[in-house]
């Protein structure tokens, strides 16, 4: 029961998450270009950029046993712990991210002494932005009415989605006599761009 008293699996250290946006003071209604041509008003009025950041540590992670040799009928047999299994981050590589030598194969029929979320995946470093601009435009209603007209424009989005492209990487393989342990195989999406329109009447 010793091994079963952990940090919670989704614990994070660090976490950091901000929304934010801006306004550019530019074109109609704003502090500087509120006389601007319809036109010129068109391409400089109504910009504003949007995003949300989020930065944080990674998720945990225990280091197991395969095959499970307790004969328990189930469950998971994590390995023997003999070292820390850290490494110094200018150590960590995508073919090494933990030192796989602090873990062994437990005797067989017994559980193994390591613990639940000894080691930590990698963290996520993630960027989200959109750019969008707002055009006034009369939308007519049935009949040819423009009674919406006042409140109507048709709003254009530019998102980017993980903007820098930092790569979110998944767990390692955490699996003694796997021999892929320690080596990171995943990872989330990269940049993804949006492009999208929007009526508002």
């Amino acid at each position: 029961m010793r091994s079963e008293r952990a940090i919670s699996a989704d614990d994070q250290t660090h976490r950091f998450t901000v929304a934010h946006g801006y306004e550019f003071p530019f074109g109609k209604g704003q502090r500087w270009g509120s006389d601007l041509s319809r036109m010129v008003d068109a391409f400089v009025g109504g910009w504003r950029i949007t995003g949300i950041t989020q930065l944080r540590s990674g998720l945990p992670f225990g280091v197991e046993n395969t095959p499970n040799t307790t004969n328990s009928l189930g469950g998971r047999q994590r390995a023997d712990r003999i070292g820390d299994g850290s490494l110094p981050r200018s150590q960590r590589t995508l073919k090494r991210f933990f030192d796989t030598g602090a873990f062994v194969a437990p005797a067989p029929f017994t559980f193994g002494n390591g613990a639940r979320n000894v080691l930590r995946a990698p963290g996520l470093v993630n960027f989200d932005i959109a750019l969008d601009k707002r055009f006034y435009v009369n939308i007519p209603f049935s009949h040819g009415s423009t009674a919406a007209a006042e409140g109507s424009f048709v709003e254009f989005r530019a998102e980017a989605f993980n903007a820098t492209n930092t790569p979110p990487f998944g767990f390692p393989f955490a699996a003694v006599g796997d021999q892929r342990i320690g080596q990171i195989n995943s990872a989330g999406d990269g940049r993804i761009f949006q492009l999208g329109l929007k009526v508002y009447f």
